[in-house]
Order: C-alpha cells, then structure tokens, then sequence
C-alpha cells in the first residue's frame, strides 16, 4: 500500500571520490518515496559559468544553458535530463536556481 509522506525540501548527499557517496545514494533512492538523481556535479561547474549565457529572463539564453547542461558527461551518464527538453523549458525560469529546480 502506497502512503503518501508530506512534502519535504531537497537534501544533499555530499562527500568526496570513492567515500561511499554512491553507495549510500543507490541504497536512499531504494525507497519507494525518495528519489536521488545521479551526481549533480554540474551545479556549481555551470554556476561560475553564468555570465556566457547572459539574462536567463530571456528564453533563449535558459535554452543555451539547459542544452551545454544536457550535454554534460554526468548528466548524461543519469538520464537527468530527457531528450526532449521542452517540458524543462516550459516552466517559469527567471534564474539559475529556477532552472536548477525544474530540472530535477
């Protein structure tokens, strides 16, 4: 029987190469209610990377950004993104942070 758990806010599973981070990560997202994506090195790489893609207010520029992320070797490797980006573009993106949260 599924129980529906209230809403929660993201967590992070951090630590550093071979540490047991995976491990710890696949044993999580066993859980019928908790989902853990693959690695989210990403996040920051893209980050300090910002000011190449200009105003995220402008579509296009969200559209570059999600794009370079897609093509990413981590992201890649755990199918965070899906071929067809749409659905990511498709939600209220003003900000990196926005853009972060409609992709996971």
């Amino acid at each position: 029987m599924y129980t529906q758990y209230p809403k929660t806010e993201p967590f992070f599973i951090v630590g550093v190469h071979r540490s047991g981070t995976t491990m710890l990560r696949l044993m999580v997202n066993n859980h019928p209610n908790i989902a853990v994506p693959f690695e989210s090195v990403f996040i920051p790489e893209f980050y300090r990377r910002l000011a190449d893609y200009g105003d995220l207010t402008k579509q296009e520029s969200v559209a570059n950004l999600l794009r370079d992320i897609a093509a990413h070797p981590f992201v890649r490797r755990g199918g965070l993104i899906p071929g067809d980006m749409d659905t990511i573009l498709a939600r209220p993106i003003k900000s990196y942070a926005d853009l972060i949260h409609a992709i996971f």
